[in-house]
């Protein structure tokens, strides 16, 4: 499988894919707990994690489109025009979320920033393989293409998650728990960093 970073021309399968993949995760579902609203809000709030990371080149996604990884870098890598990018396009997403929406959102975002440690890190946000086009192993390639990135940049690397079952997942892939958040959501947010 050929892993790549995306570019604008793959926004769109990013965004598919993720939605679907999503579909079932408890924050996704807290976020967006209509079944009639979930494709459109999660498509806007896809949309808006993909468009202020695709500029910093940090959205790697396999060929066939069947998994993405979409990362951030540390903050103090971010300039202030990319900062006021990030704040007019989740403006913009918050707008077409909805208001309650968009208030789990910022709880969410407050509870989870607790949790995060103090010294810069890359964090991958979002690991998704498509379920119906997914190949064993693609959701693996595209966050190793991340970490590689992270490596040859003596980054750290976070991320949280609310799926239960994803802790052991990554614990299998070489990542450790360093912490957890009890926030306004169905399950713990599990904060993990690569080893």
């Amino acid at each position: 499988m050929h892993v790549r970073r995306a570019t604008e021309a793959d926004r769109s399968v990013v965004i598919e894919t993720v939605v679907a993949a999503f579909e079932r995760d408890p924050a996704f579902r807290y976020f967006f707990p209509e079944d009639h609203r979930y494709v459109a809000q999660a498509t806007a709030f896809v949309g808006y994690l993909f468009d202020k990371r695709i500029e910093h080149q940090t959205v790697w996604v396999a060929d066939d489109g069947s998994a993405t990884a979409l990362w951030s870098p540390p903050d103090h890598m971010l300039t202030d025009d990319h900062k006021k990018r990030a704040s007019e396009l989740a403006s913009d997403m918050q707008e077409q979320v909805g208001v309650e929406s968009a208030a789990r959102l910022d709880a969410y975002d407050a509870a989870v920033d607790q949790g995060l440690p103090d010294q810069p890190f890359w964090y991958l946000g979002i690991l998704a393989a498509h379920p119906m086009r997914a190949s064993r192993g693609s959701g693996h390639a595209v966050m190793n293409a991340g970490l590689d990135h992270v490596r040859a940049n003596a980054g750290t690397a976070i991320l949280e998650t609310t799926n239960p079952k994803n802790p052991a997942y990554y614990q299998r892939r070489g990542w450790e728990i360093v912490g957890a958040v009890d926030a306004d959501t169905p399950s713990t947010v599990w904060i993990l960093r690569a080893k």
